[in-house]
């Protein structure tokens, strides 16, 4: 007769799936980022322009490797046995970009006061933001 599965056994495992969603999301951001340096197409790009002006590409390079490298890091560390002292880095780094890019996406740069602007798709952002930010959360106290 087969065991009967628990509900911290489907925890585990979800979180395990968390681990490894979250470390690939920023190995892809990282690498769409690096790919797409320096044109119109990278989200990053743009929102650092709109937000400090100018060309951005040198922030956008360092913005790009940190990423991949932490993606790379964070992933990794679900298949094999990565130093402690590397992996909280690597959350640190990850953590640090995602709070600084929600501030410049979803604080900074909206223009709250113009009547055009779609609060659904403002709020719709944020809360994306939050679920990623909770799941970094989750995901780095495991």
């Amino acid at each position: 007769m087969p065991k009967k599965q628990t509900v911290s056994t489907k925890r585990i495992s979800l979180v395990s799936l968390m681990h490894i969603t979250v470390g690939l999301l920023f190995l892809v951001q990282g690498i769409h980022g690096l790919a797409s340096l320096n044109t119109q197409q990278s989200p990053i790009g743009q929102s650092l322009s709109k937000a400090f002006g100018g060309n951005t590409v040198y922030l956008e390079l360092i913005m790009a490797l940190l990423l991949t490298g932490c993606g790379v890091v964070i992933t990794a560390s679900y298949f094999m046995n990565i130093d402690a002292r590397i992996k909280q880095r690597a959350w640190l780094v990850i953590l640090t970009i995602w709070v600084m890019l929600m501030v410049v996406l979803d604080i900074i740069l909206p223009n709250f006061h113009s009547r055009f602007f779609d609060w659904l798709a403002w709020a719709q952002q944020l809360l994306f933001h939050c679920i990623v930010l909770l799941s970094i959360l989750i995901v780095r106290k495991q």
